[in-house]
């Protein structure tokens, strides 16, 4: 094979590379953004602005008001080789409360989602169930990025640099107004149960910046 075949391979095998590492993630090329989508963080919410500007997942967009599920994205949360720098946008919310969250809507080992079931799950179906992942994501990056609090949305969503480009302040707020995360978490937890979450997802909030 010759010197120019070889570097014909060599650019196919990097194109096909960088869409298969491209459609693992959430990502604009339109605004060069990555989005980082951990559940249960008011991300639904936040793909219907985003995909305004162009984000999408596996090249449909991530989210298709057409249809019955009408979101398309990923929690995948990492930064492929070539995309470094890319925008880097996170939803969070508080670890408490996202844990919770996630144990009410995706647990399925019990009908009766209370305290006593809540710690159940903290100690043995936390690890069965592969919810486990679900909680400690997203991990640190190891670049700044633009952080999108559950608790905070409407203000943080004000970061984006390009959110008035398509969208008016008034459509922002249309989009973002059902937005109002449950605050009642707390009667769900025991001292044990709050430093069992405490460990998992210490590096939450250290990263965005909640109280334990």
């Amino acid at each position: 094979m010759s010197r120019v075949e070889d570097k014909v391979v060599s650019n196919q095998t990097f194109v096909i590379r960088y869409k298969i590492l491209k459609d693992s993630v959430n990502i604009s090329e339109s605004y060069n953004f990555l989005w980082w989508a951990p559940q249960k963080s008011a991300t639904r919410t936040s793909a219907q602005i985003l995909s305004v500007y162009g984000c999408k997942y596996n090249e449909r967009p991530i989210f298709l008001s057409h249809t019955m599920t009408s979101c398309n994205f990923t929690s995948n949360c990492n930064i492929p080789e070539g995309l470094e720098n890319y925008l880097l946008i996170i939803n969070s919310r508080n670890p408490y409360a996202r844990t919770y969250s996630i144990f009410k809507s995706c647990f399925t080992g019990c009908f009766i989602k209370d305290k006593e079931n809540f710690t159940k799950f903290l100690y043995d179906g936390l690890h069965w169930s592969g919810l486990k992942e679900s909680i400690v994501n997203p991990p640190k990056p190891n670049k700044e990025f633009i952080n999108i609090r559950t608790e905070n949305i409407r203000n943080d969503f004000n970061k984006l640099p390009f959110l008035n480009e398509k969208l008016t302040e008034k459509q922002v707020d249309l989009i973002l107004e059902p937005t109002k995360p449950s605050t009642d978490w707390e009667r769900f937890y025991t001292k044990e149960s709050r430093e069992i979450v405490y460990k998992l997802t210490e590096h939450q909030f250290e990263l965005f910046g909640y109280k334990k």
